[in-house]
């Protein structure tokens, strides 16, 4: 996707089943995908599996995807404010 593309994820907390997050996609390749978010979460350090992670381009689905959070970090965006971004690989490559 082209930085000018709002390419966004939805799913549903695995913790609580109950609660929805939405976040901004960074990056994504076919085996996974960096997420933004802007507080460090123990949901991506203990979390083994999100399942139904819906991603959107522009608001049009796009695909659906599980994966396992592999690494957060801590880093600063342009304006100076502090973001984590967290790595997800997916259990099945888009496509397959």
């Amino acid at each position: 996707f082209t930085s000018e593309e709002k390419v966004l994820v939805e799913f549903t907390n695995p913790f609580d089943n109950k609660t929805w997050l939405r976040k901004t996609v960074l990056d994504m390749s076919s085996t996974g995908m960096s997420i933004e978010s802007l507080h460090e979460s123990l949901l991506f350090v203990q979390a083994e599996h999100i399942a139904g992670m819906k991603i959107t381009i522009n608001g049009e689905h796009y695909t659906e995807v599980d994966a396992k959070p592999v690494y957060q970090k801590k880093f600063i965006d342009r304006l100076g404010h502090t973001r984590f971004q967290i790595g997800l690989r997916f259990t099945q490559e888009i496509g397959s």
